[in-house]
């Protein structure tokens, strides 16, 4: 009788975040909770403080930033940027790409109480798979060069109708993933939250008064 061997699934899973000397006492605020949970989750975790952009806003880092990551590792791989004023809370990240999706991020909803969906998303958090298709939409993203590099993915993907390329469609990811203060109302769940489009100086009393209330 023939015996039937258990698949064994040897992607590998990582998070990543980037930071520059401006922002180091926010990176160490956080990075610990993140560390943590990548370390508790079977994620491998690594940062990076390099400027490779000097000629562009700071947001701009992180793209050159993935552009070179996802150069160095295993094709196939989970791959979560968090941006610095992001916390992970709880939720299991390997599942958060809808099944067969590359690429996705939290959609912004307006109106109606937070339920309208509009066509927005938040780069604060990004989960792609490691493949031909998200390393080439990272790269026309960097070749856009608009403002932000929020504004370039989403010009990027609503030119090829909210997908990457090759009719890969975007993942809209819920707001559990990534919640900050404007979308916190309409969900029962908090896996990563954030403090987006707050002042710095803001932005760190808040994470530290959030950080001791869990302890």
């Amino acid at each position: 009788m023939a015996i039937k061997l258990k698949k064994i699934n040897t992607m590998k899973y990582y998070i990543t975040q980037h930071y520059t000397s401006d922002h180091k006492e926010l990176y160490d605020l956080t990075s610990p909770i993140v560390k943590n949970y990548a370390t508790n989750n079977g994620f491998i975790y690594t940062s990076n403080n390099d400027r490779r952009c000097l000629d562009r806003k700071v947001w701009w880092e992180k793209i050159a930033w993935l552009i070179e990551f996802l150069s160095t590792i295993e094709d196939g791989s989970l791959v979560v940027y968090e941006d610095c004023d992001s916390l992970n809370l709880g939720g299991d990240l390997k599942t958060a790409l809808h099944n067969g999706m590359e690429f996705g991020m939290v959609q912004l909803r307006s109106g109606l109480g937070g339920s309208e969906i509009i066509d927005w998303y938040n780069a604060g958090v990004i989960i792609m798979i490691n493949t031909a298709d998200v390393r080439s939409f990272l790269k026309r993203v960097w070749d856009r060069n608009d403002e932000t590099d929020e504004t370039s993915i989403n010009k990027e993907l609503t030119s090829l109708k909210n997908s990457i390329g090759n009719g890969k469609p975007m993942c809209s990811l819920g707001v559990e993933w990534n919640c900050w203060y404007n979308n916190s109302h309409i969900t029962n769940d908090l896996f990563i939250k954030s403090w987006h489009g707050i002042k710095y100086s803001d932005k760190l009393v808040y994470i530290k008064n959030f950080i001791n209330s869990l302890k």
